[in-house]
């Protein structure tokens, strides 16, 4: 376990930072979006799915999309400018809250792009992004073409949002990593790894119905940590990221 403390970073959109660290042959790109842990926010929200264009059938959220589209050339700048032609062998994006989603739909990206390079995604109290489709799609290139470790905290209400509807059913990827909380609520270290049962004739797995989805409270209070002791701190201070 590395910790990267990003004291520099810059808005790429409305609300969303992100920093850059160079560690050896490896490059660590953070993104933090707008702040996720109020229900002010999501009472707001329409929890809409729109089409994700690389895959049949895979949605994604329309809100998340929107912003995310808005700064996606920042994803190619940031590969052409720091990857490309260079001596970069491991990329890794992180994110916290709504930028899990942003650096996830910006690696995705990167596949696009067909780079060499290993690519590494690691989020911290990340939200739902897409329906069963794009978690499956997300879950066959797990295998091969990218790691993805999903970080969730306690009973952190967010990584549970957006709430399914008639029309829009959210789900995530298959592996979860909660942190369960100590005797003094500071949440150091105690980890667990979390999959759900397998379903359907794809064997797709789904959410587990343990960990940060056995709670039923609608508690903001974890979004920010602590995250193995340390909390997320909003831009433009010191902020920490946890790598894995």
């Amino acid at each position: 376990m590395a910790t990267y403390c990003l004291s520099e970073t810059q808005a790429i959109g409305s609300g969303i930072y992100a920093g850059i660290v160079f560690y050896g042959r490896t490059v660590i790109i953070a993104v933090r979006g707008e702040p996720l842990g109020n229900e002010e926010y999501w009472g707001i929200r329409q929890n809409i799915l729109v089409p994700y264009p690389r895959i049949t059938g895979a949605k994604i959220d329309y809100e998340f999309k929107s912003r995310f589209e808005s700064i996606k050339p920042k994803f190619i700048e940031f590969y052409d400018t720091h990857v490309k032609n260079k001596d970069i062998k491991h990329v890794i994006g992180v994110g916290h809250g709504s930028g899990g989603v942003y650096v996830l739909l910006g690696m995705l990206e990167l596949i696009a792009l067909n780079i060499k390079q290993k690519l590494s995604v690691f989020t911290l109290g990340q939200p739902r992004v897409g329906n069963r489709q794009f978690a499956h799609y997300l879950n066959s290139l797990a295998n091969t073409k990218i790691r993805i470790s999903r970080i969730t905290n306690m009973d952190d209400y967010v990584p549970r949002l957006p709430l399914s509807n008639s029309n829009s059913f959210y789900t995530h990827t298959l592996l979860e990593n909660w942190i369960e909380a100590d005797d003094c609520l500071c949440a150091t270290g105690k980890v667990f790894a979390c999959a759900g049962p397998q379903s359907g004739l794809d064997n797709f797995v789904e959410e587990s119905p343990q960990c940060n989805n056995q709670y039923s409270t609608k508690s903001y209070a974890a979004h920010n940590g602590p995250y193995f002791g340390m909390m997320m701190q909003r831009p433009p201070g010191q902020f920490p990221w946890l790598i894995i």
